[in-house]
């Protein structure tokens, strides 16, 4: 039975060597920099409050397909029927809940 052993005793000294030199980054920018909580202006009055307690109990995961399946009613004018009020409401309730957990808000509004 043979042995190598040659070239890897300094291999500790090498990558020491070369990390001497490097700065390793430690700084992220924070999921939703610059996106702020929404006060909601309910328009499905009715179904908020049981809403707002769904939202809040859902996983990280459902909070995200709330935000991308609901995201053609966020802009909805106000009073276009029940389902659209509602939809606008799941989707305010989400982005709220996204911001709260710290969970990525896909393609954020831009206002």
């Amino acid at each position: 039975m043979a042995v190598v052993s040659g070239g890897t005793e300094d291999l500790s000294g090498d990558v020491d060597a070369q990390l001497v030199s490097r700065v390793i980054v430690t700084e992220f920018a924070t999921v939703n920099s610059g996106l702020s909580a929404m006060d909601i202006d309910p328009r499905a009055p009715g179904s908020y409050a049981g809403n707002a307690a769904w939202v809040d109990q859902l996983p990280d995961d459902s909070i995200t397909s709330i935000l991308i399946g609901a995201e053609q009613y966020r802009d909805a004018p106000q009073d276009v029927g029940h389902s659209v009020n509602r939809y606008y409401d799941q989707y305010w309730l989400a982005y709220n809940e996204a911001l709260e957990r710290g969970i990525e808000i896909p393609n954020p509004p831009t206002t």
